[in-house]
């Protein structure tokens, strides 16, 4: 035991010093059988003397000094192996690092990168992609880093641009647009315009110059260079980020291509973050099919969706109206409309609150009001009373709703005391609704 103890000392000692231990004794498997045609090539063994492992710590793995050694240790085969291959793949990277470096550094000063283009791959060809967008869209950019209007213009446009130059110049947004009339006739607008214009004194050539006042503000320079850009395309293509302003530009320029494009992406990108910006701008450029897509949207994900998230904000008041009234509208339970309604109201009082509140916390709010009177008959909330007459209040029986209800203070206390009176008459008459004839006038059939 004495002579156990200490060559168990010993090793810990070398071990933690790093000093070099023999290796264990070389495993040789047996020898294959003798009559056979596989192949045993697993079985042979490596030669070479005995090899030394380095001790790296005392939890650590031992490490293979001779690379002659590795086959007396296959895990630490497969570590060195492992390790190998990562500095390969390292070296690689930093290479191509190295490489990109140096065509950066030899780009001329009158392109410069710019800052606001994102690609989808910003790895190690980043500066690449960069440059391939810059050169795309050409070297004039904006103080923000985005590509200028003309640029937009001029990318979209330079495939079937005319070599002869313009044939009619246009003035919007303070810049002059350079057009031509074969695909300014996909505009109704322009082509319009184009009809009843007269030739400039003010040009040298007889270019007519035409001009096309804005009242919108969603007609941004940028939506307006895209929008002229495509009148050269075939194949029109709207990104999600920028449907709006184009939408309000195809509308301002009566391009019913780019019109019906724009409305194939939002109805394809409605969520609880855009159905309100989506229905708004469909109300007002008469997009019937986006709008419709909308009040179906919130008819089946109001409840489920729009509640739980900030943008309810956004909701106007009509189209909630006309959703609570819907005959199609789901939700799990009155009170949950109950609860939609009364965050929509915080949301309206308080528009710089940027993330949505617990319900606990609105609940606090409204007990913080008037005792004396209920929120609906102060000043404030009287325009919100028909939001609750869309609502079936009868349907809320459940004991603690009740009670949050009476809490909140929101509906009069004549209100809650006609719920609780017709309660009472339901459970009398054995649980029978006949005594309730008021859902003509609320919510015609809402489901959960």
């Amino acid at each position: 035991m004495t002579s156990a103890k200490a060559l168990n000392y010993s090793f810990l000692r070398d071990v933690h010093d790093g000093a070099v231990t023999p290796a264990l004794p070389q495993y040789e498997p047996a020898s294959p059988p003798h009559k056979t045609s596989k192949n045993f090539s697993r079985y042979l063994s490596y030669g070479g003397g005995r090899g030394t492992r380095t001790s790296v710590g005392i939890s650590n793995r031992f490490r293979l000094s001779p690379w002659d050694a590795l086959g007396k240790d296959l895990l630490a085969t497969t570590q060195l192996l492992r390790s190998v291959r990562f500095g390969r793949v390292a070296s690689a990277v930093e290479k191509r690092r190295e490489r990109n470096e140096e065509t950066a550094s030899e780009r001329p000063a009158t392109q410069p990168v710019m800052s606001g283009m994102r690609t989808k791959h910003m790895g190690v060809c980043g500066v690449d992609a960069a440059a391939r967008t810059q050169t795309a869209l050409g070297s004039e950019t904006s103080p923000s880093g985005l590509p200028s209007p003309t640029s937009i213009f001029h990318y979209h446009s330079q495939k079937t641009i005319s070599v002869r130059g313009p044939d009619v110049l246009l003035l919007c947004h303070g810049i002059t647009w350079e057009l031509q009339k074969p695909y300014i006739q996909k505009s109704h607008t322009l082509a319009s315009l184009l009809q009843h214009s007269a030739v400039s004194s003010a040009t040298d050539s007889d270019i007519p110059l035409i001009s096309l006042p804005l009242s919108d503000s969603n007609v941004t320079r940028s939506a307006l260079a895209k929008a002229l850009g495509l009148l050269y395309e075939d194949q029109l293509s709207v990104s999600p980020d920028e449907v709006i302003a184009l939408l309000a530009t195809a509308s301002l320029l009566a391009y019913p291509e780019l019109e019906m494009e724009c409305c194939k992406v939002m109805v394809k990108c409605i969520n609880a973050h855009t159905v309100s910006t989506y229905y708004t701008a469909s109300v007002k450029y008469k997009q019937s099919a986006v709008q419709e897509s909308c009040e179906r949207w919130l008819q089946l994900n109001m409840v489920p969706h729009l509640s739980l998230v900030i943008n309810l904000r956004e909701l106007p008041f009509e189209l909630l109206e006309k959703t609570l009234l819907s005959s199609r509208l789901f939700t799990w339970n009155e009170y949950s409309l109950f609860k939609l309604i009364s965050h929509w109201i915080f949301l309206q009082i308080h528009p710089h609150i940027q993330m949505m509140p617990a319900h606990s916390f609105i609940m606090t709010y409204f007990q913080q009001l008037s005792k004396t009177v209920s929120f609906l008959q102060t000043e404030k909330g009287q325009q919100y009373a028909s939001l609750f007459n869309c609502i079936r209040l009868e349907s809320i029986t459940e004991a603690a709703h009740l009670d949050e209800m009476e809490r909140m203070n929101i509906l009069s206390v004549f209100h809650m005391l006609q719920l609780f009176k017709l309660h009472h008459l339901v459970s009398h008459n054995g649980g029978d609704m006949a005594c309730v004839d008021q859902f003509d006038k609320r919510a015609g059939c809402s489901f959960g």
